[in-house]
């Protein structure tokens, strides 16, 4: 029997590249018409360009004025910083930035804390004599490795510092103001200047916990937030903790290339950093859960500790799945810690899972592993210390019971953002291996909310499947001829739009030549629709010329008065008490 269907499809295929000939022809045509009638509308609104331009100047304020916060001017500042266990031989701090003091830029390395002071060392009119001192000895070898401020000749060493940090733990001086540069930003600052320490690093305080604070001389975040260099006091911290590259300190904004998803804000105490205890699950092979602690309601987010500090429980079970010895880091204060092998490779699976609220951090066996070396289980034994310890109530704050204290490991696996003014944590997980920048400034008047910014995709895997039938020829499918039409149809639309809305025009802009001038003694209200004439023009022009202020203007009075503007009490700015 002879086919049926071939004539007929090839009647169809004809039939299509037709109408798809035909569309083309009219999209053309409707391509030239418009071209033509830009030219001519161009050339009738030649004059009203100028008034655009000053439109888009006004209405392009506030992204002039982002563009510029986004550089040189702040809005957020930049803080690179870097994680040395054994940099300046401090027992908790081990986060540090680079910065430069004075107008002749003196480079001082600190220890970033989230506490409110800051200070640097004094160089000593003899160093020799100085350091011979067994009394300075610790102090010497700590700024051996800060380096020393040198202060002008004419300061004045009237207003008198002095910092305890506990037990033999004292730095003391006088505070003095000079330029301090951190990252890319410079501004006059407040620092203490100490001709005597010991056992304290030289640090750049935050501002983050209300623990020294003085009402005089303000923490690095007041600073910034007073001078206008940030428009809220965030700290976005990623890979902070992480001692083989540097991480990232974003203080006015978040970057959203570091993290995954949208930031959480948990539910806190009266720090920031203070948020309810995790929920808890180790994962060795042969997985445990855990609940919230015993000791108490509260976990704490600090890496002014290299240690996570938990529930007796939980770190036996951890310690329980590989051999360590332990070793008395400080000899004489009974300070045991437990080691590995510093060649120690855990499997990668191995993990502490941390769940806030239902945001889930990992922290992987492999970060516990720091570069501190001892000597454990023989002269020649090298080991490392882990950065894990019993949560023994050590590490307290005055008033506060914590079941966790989560130090280095936690700030290597988490995005963490902090805010004092707000008394705001928030935390996500981390983009890992991330390089590129995208921040965008938090709170005030250009800032963002921080719940409305997400950040990166999560990595995500995808399968393809390939049809292993071989592929045989179709024809035109059903949506081609579908489109080709609606095409066809979109184009005849559009020329008889334009060709209305030409003549439209052209019709309007003939009654607009043929119209008279405006006559200001017939001047039509708008909201009333009435005619002042006689004596109420006369007071329709003494308010046009400025004699008397028009009705619903806002008009300033006269005599150069400023406005002023009371800001609500969230909004002053200053240092409590």
């Amino acid at each position: 029997m002879a086919p049926y269907t071939q004539p007929s499809a090839q009647i169809l295929q004809k039939s299509i590249l037709g109408l798809l000939y035909a569309g083309l022809f009219v999209c053309t045509l409707t391509a030239i018409f418009y071209v033509i009638r830009v030219y001519r509308l161009s050339k009738e609104i030649a004059v009203g360009r100028e008034i655009v331009a000053l439109e888009k100047r006004s209405l392009g304020v506030s992204s002039v004025v982002r563009r510029e916060d986004s550089g040189g001017n702040g809005r957020w500042v930049v803080l690179p910083v870097r994680y040395d266990y054994t940099a300046l031989r401090g027992f908790d701090n081990s986060l540090y930035t680079d910065v430069f003091v004075g107008d002749d830029r003196q480079p001082i390395t600190l220890a970033v804390t989230l506490q409110q002071v800051t200070w640097v060392p004094q160089l000593p009119a003899s160093r020799t004599a100085f350091c011979g001192n067994l009394t300075n000895e610790d102090g010497c070898a700590i700024a051996a490795v800060s380096g020393y401020y040198r202060p002008p000749t004419n300061v004045s060493g009237g207003d008198v510092f002095r910092l305890e940090g506990g037990s033999n733990s004292t730095a003391s001086g006088f505070w003095t103001e000079s330029t301090l540069t951190a990252g890319s930003t410079s501004i006059p600052f407040e620092f203490g200047v100490a001709t005597l320490w010991q056992n304290l690093v030289p640090s750049l305080g935050l501002g983050i916990y209300p623990v020294n604070r003085s009402p005089t001389h303000p923490s690095y975040l007041d600073a910034l937030l007073r001078q206008g260099k940030i428009a809220g006091q965030y700290v976005s911290c990623y890979d902070i903790s992480n001692p083989d590259k540097s991480g990232e300190i974003v203080i006015g904004g978040v970057d959203t290339g570091k993290y995954v998803g949208n930031l959480k804000v948990l539910k806190g105490g009266a720090y920031p950093g203070m948020v309810g205890s995790p929920g808890v699950m180790v994962a060795t092979g042969q997985n445990s859960s855990f609940g919230i602690g015993e000791v108490g309601k509260w976990a704490l987010l600090t890496p002014d500790t290299r240690f996570l500090w938990l529930p007796q429980p939980i770190v036996y079970n951890i310690i329980s799945a590989f051999p360590v010895t332990t070793y008395n880091l400080q000899p004489g204060n009974s300070f045991p810690v437990y080691t590995v092998p510093c060649d120690t490779k855990f499997d990668p699976s191995w993990a502490i899972e941390l769940t806030f609220e239902g945001v889930v951090i990992n922290i992987p066996f492999n970060h516990l592993i720091t570069s501190i070396e001892v000597t454990a289980g023989g002269p020649n034994r090298k080991r490392c210390v882990l950065a894990v310890q019993p949560n023994d109530g050590r590490y307290i704050l005055p008033g506060y019971t914590f079941s966790y204290i989560l130090g280095g490991p936690f700030w290597r696996s988490a995005y963490v953002v902090l805010n004092p003014r707000e008394n705001i944590t928030a935390i996500a997980a981390p983009q890992a291996n991330a390089v590129s920048q995208s921040i965008v400034p938090l709170g005030g008047e250009f800032g963002t909310n921080i719940q409305s910014v997400e950040g990166s995709p999560g990595s995500s895997s995808s399968t393809s499947t390939n049809n292993s039938q071989p592929q045989q020829k179709k024809g035109m499918s059903v949506g081609v001829i579908v489109g080709v039409s609606i095409a066809g149809a979109v184009a005849l639309l559009l020329i008889a739009l334009g060709i209305f809305s030409f003549y439209r025009r052209k019709r309007r802009m003939r009654k607009m030549e043929a119209c008279e001038p405006p006559d200001w003694n017939r001047v039509e209200l708008p909201w009333d629709g009435q005619t002042r004439t006689n004596g109420l023009h006369e007071d329709f022009e003494k308010r046009r010329t400025g004699g008397t202020p028009l009705e619903g203007r806002a008009e300033l009075p006269a005599g150069g008065q400023q406005e002023r503007y009371e800001l609500p009490g969230s909004m002053h700015i200053g240092v409590a008490p």
